[in-house]
């Protein structure tokens, strides 16, 4: 029996570039002719741009300015 080599976990920035490209590839079904096809690239679009958001540096710096909205004093807008 021949042992499966293992591959190496993707930094941060490689798994944010395959997550883009898969959102890439299922926003192209959105307007397929099927609807049991768009449907399932609906919820595609939904699970993976929900990931991104997660995994993308630019997407948690953006998260944690809206989780911690400036300016911190009341009145000083």
């Amino acid at each position: 029996m021949t042992r499966k080599a293992k591959t190496k976990a993707p930094t941060m920035d490689e798994l944010a570039g395959k997550l883009w490209r898969a959102l890439e590839s299922a926003e192209e079904l959105l307007s397929h002719e099927d609807p049991a096809v768009r449907l399932k690239a609906i919820g595609a679009v939904a699970n993976v741009g929900s990931t991104y958001a997660k995994v993308h540096p630019e997407a948690r710096r953006e998260r944690s300015a809206a989780e911690f909205p400036f300016p911190a004093f009341p009145g000083l807008d």
